[in-house]
């Protein structure tokens, strides 16, 4: 499962902090020879993935999978931490992970914060479970609509044949 954390760093002479699927905190300038590959992943995340909620610094979206049915393959998320680098700013971070469970992408998301000494905003936390477990919840009840829909004009066409 893909996992992969980015955040600034309190200083702006320090490199910006990676944290990859296995966990292993990476600082940007160390990585050489094609190596913002894990970054520039992160911003093709970004781009891709569809919008599920935008309020204040919190964006959540998701990763779907081109298909006959679409499907819902991970969360990419972007806020700040409650943290301020050395000017006084919030200091920002994104966030993917492959994975639709709602538990899953807050305890990895808050094991990776904790690693590089961060914490989330409990709102932002909130807001998270919120939405990716509505937005679930609509997919749901779309599918559902969708197949009494079918059945209602299977039956229409059923009645007129006979």
């Amino acid at each position: 499962m893909k996992k992969i954390l980015w955040s600034q760093n309190e200083n702006p002479t320090v490199p910006n902090t990676i944290i990859d699927t296995e966990g292993k905190i990476i600082k940007i300038g160390d990585l050489r020879g094609g190596s913002f590959e894990l970054f520039d992943e992160l911003l093709d995340y970004q781009k891709l993935c569809i919008d599920v909620f935008i309020e204040n610094n919190l964006v959540i979206k998701r990763n779907v999978q081109k298909g006959v049915v679409p499907k819902t393959v991970g969360y990419f998320i972007s806020s700040v931490f409650e943290n301020k680098d050395d000017v006084g700013r919030l200091i920002p971070f994104m966030f993917y992970i492959e994975s639709k469970d709602t538990e899953e992408i807050i305890k990895v998301l808050r094991a990776f914060s904790s690693k590089i000494s961060r914490t989330l905003f409990v709102s932002d936390l909130e807001n998270i479970k919120l939405h990716i477990n509505r937005n679930r919840i609509k997919k749901k009840v779309k599918t559902i609509i969708g197949i009494i829909f079918i059945i209602i004009t299977l039956y229409i066409l059923w009645i007129k044949n006979c």
